[in-house]
């Protein structure tokens, strides 16, 4: 049987189609030619007026509207083993998160989405969860016995298609916690850059570290970098630009490189002043905390060509041939948009929403599904979306 909800009524039926149209009398039909069941109401009939044995009133003080025939789906949704449908013949949102500072599980609902916090003592009472869950009459909990975790999942959306979620994301919200978080940050940046870099000069086997060094270390060939400029703000609000979420950072290391013989100490110098070794690091690629790639700049300074005949002493009291230079790394700072609507969803639950309890919610008008009554369909396969794979999944959707 196909089960939706429409005009605040839950229709059951084994018919593909549903509709409403207005009459001059109140009845309930079905059109087996047009497959059809058929919904004739009076102008300003509320949900109420309605009630048979395939017909439950929902939300009685809804004033029915007209549709066109609107097909039914009933989709099916596994989320890390808990198996749910949706009752409603479009597109209905579902998201879940982990909160630290609540104590009871909260939900809130319409005919439009359903949004359940979490509170992080309690992610494993499954019997809890469900029960809060069983609230909202817009989703069916088909079999619960292989549920596994309760997972975040942001803005997922049921629709025409069967879906398999495994979702791995633990993250714990604070609704207490006022600082901003960044899809990219500045750490990230350098963090990468330092990284590539080691490598690179691994590669032309010399070492590198950051000032001030370990006192045991006695190696000679090596660079020792420190940052003396971190995370200066390069683009700046005033009258006629307006900041958005980027924001153009850069960072300032300096380096001093060390060599105990004369002949490696000449070929750095050359390879570095021909773009052949170092300065020729000028791009390099960051990954952000959704695993895309940003690219970030880097501009190098000339190394000092003075030569002192004598051994010189580096900072640790090493005898050796020294040089100095300096890089500049330009990137993008950008906000996390998502957290910050996630953390407004959640703000908004808790100053709405009563712990086990909904909200409650006068449902407009449903989106209408203009199909014709012979629009055939063809069956989807089970798509399986893991881990990580998640919210660029849901983007992409």
């Amino acid at each position: 049987m196909n089960v939706a909800i429409l005009n605040g009524l839950k229709i059951t039926t084994d018919k593909k189609f549903i509709k409403f149209t207005k009459s001059n009398s109140n009845s309930i039909t079905t059109n087996a030619i047009a497959d059809t069941f058929i919904i004739e109401f009076t102008e300003g009939a509320s949900a109420n007026e309605f009630c048979s044995k395939n017909v439950e009133v929902v939300s009685p003080c809804v004033i029915l509207q007209e549709t066109d025939y609107i097909r039914v789906y009933n989709t099916l949704v596994q989320i890390n083993g808990l198996v749910l449908r949706s009752l409603v013949p479009y597109e209905y949102q579902f998201n879940q998160f982990i909160v630290d500072d609540i104590n009871d599980f909260y939900i809130s609902f319409d005919e439009t989405h359903c949004s359940i916090l979490i509170p992080k003592r309690k992610e494993k009472k499954f019997k809890q969860y469900l029960k809060v869950l069983r609230k909202n009459p817009y989703l069916e909990i088909v079999n619960d016995s292989n549920i596994t975790s309760l997972n975040n999942i942001y803005g997922f959306e049921f629709n025409r298609q069967n879906v398999c979620i495994d979702s791995t994301n633990t993250f714990v919200f604070n609704n207490k916690a006022y600082y901003t978080r960044y899809l990219i940050s500045d750490i990230d940046y350098v963090s990468s850059f330092i990284k590539q870099l080691e490598s690179i000069l691994e590669g032309y086997g010399m070492t590198l570290h950051r000032y001030p060094i370990d006192e045991t270390t006695r190696t000679v060939d090596r660079v020792i970098y420190k940052v003396t400029e971190y995370a200066k703000q390069d683009s700046h609000r005033s009258g006629y630009i307006i900041l958005t979420d980027e924001l153009l950072h850069h960072t300032t290391l300096e380096f001093e490189a060390s060599f105990l013989n004369k002949t490696i100490y000449d070929d750095f110098i050359t390879r570095y002043q021909n773009l052949d070794l170092i300065s020729n690091f000028s791009q390099f690629d960051t990954l952000d905390s959704r695993g895309r790639a940003w690219k970030a700049s880097a501009k190098w300074d000339p190394v000092s060509t003075d030569y002192n005949p004598d051994y010189s002493q580096d900072g640790q009291g090493n005898s050796g041939y020294t040089c100095n230079f300096r890089v500049e790394i330009q990137y993008w700072v950008v906000y996390d948009k998502i957290f910050k609507q996630i953390t407004s969803i959640i703000s908004n639950i808790l100053g709405t929403a009563y712990p086990n309890d909904n909200k409650e919610v006068n449902i407009e008008n449903p989106p209408i599904d203009n199909k014709p009554p012979y629009d055939e369909l063809t069956d989807v396969e089970l798509t399986t979306v893991v881990g990580d794979e998640i919210d660029e999944w849901l983007k992409l959707r």
